[in-house]
């Protein structure tokens, strides 16, 4: 497995964005399987929406999800994202927590789990599931320490972290016929299917909803 890092990695990523949107979209899908964050992102203390919902007692207002939707809509991955489900390709996101830490869980994950990931949800057009760690494990999925990624036709692509949880130090993508690449379609299928069964889908209220979706549409027209 060849690890790919900084331009090299972002090139591929992009290679295969366009594998994904030149292909029929009739066999694709795309799922994310996070591995469970462990520390707090030091990429969070320069986020505008963290420290404005950390200054307005961890609730966020009607102005932090703008300004979440405003960046967010700039994203590369929020743009191919759309494309993607403008041609229908289902794309799910499974969430991986640990129970016993959630229910004692540090403002940074609570931030990550309950604004972060439904707002990208909802920008870039996901279905985002929350599962228990404790439940993978009882199922027979084994833990993994980077994300898996069934990345349409263009295959598998791993993702690896630095020391800070969202700082992606390394992607490895891998395609039919090559090492690890059957495990790893398997456990991320697994793990949707385990998300589908058990898990909890996470979404935000309507109303919110509707504030992330009109910042994004302002955004993508000015």
């Amino acid at each position: 497995m060849i690890r790919l890092t900084g331009e090299a990695a972002e090139a591929r990523l992009a290679e295969a964005w366009a594998t994904i949107h030149g292909a029929s979209s009739v066999t694709q899908q795309i799922v994310h399987v996070l591995r469970p964050p462990t520390r707090h992102p030091a990429w969070l203390d320069e986020d505008w929406c963290y420290t404005d919902w950390v200054a307005r007692d961890y609730e966020p207002a009607e102005e932090t999800w703008k300004g979440f939707a405003y960046v967010a809509s700039s994203w590369p991955y929020t743009r191919d994202a759309r494309r993607a489900r403008a041609a229908l390709i289902p794309n799910i996101r499974v969430c991986v927590l640990e129970r016993a830490r959630w229910e004692s869980a540090p403002p940074w994950l609570q931030f990550i789990a309950e604004v972060h990931l439904p707002a990208t949800a909802v920008v870039a057009g996901e279905a985002l599931y929350r599962v228990w760690r404790e439940d993978c494990r009882e199922a027979g999925l084994p833990d993994r320490d980077y994300d898996v990624n069934i990345w349409g036709a263009a295959g598998v692509m791993l993702t690896g972290y630095g020391s800070s949880y969202g700082d992606v130090a390394w992607r490895a993508f891998l395609e039919n016929g090559q090492d690890g690449y059957r495990e790893e379609r398997d456990f991320a299928l697994s793990a949707r299917d385990l998300a589908l069964e058990r898990g909890e889908l996470i979404r935000l209220p309507a109303a919110v909803r509707q504030v992330l979706e009109a910042e994004r549409e302002a955004a993508e027209n000015a």
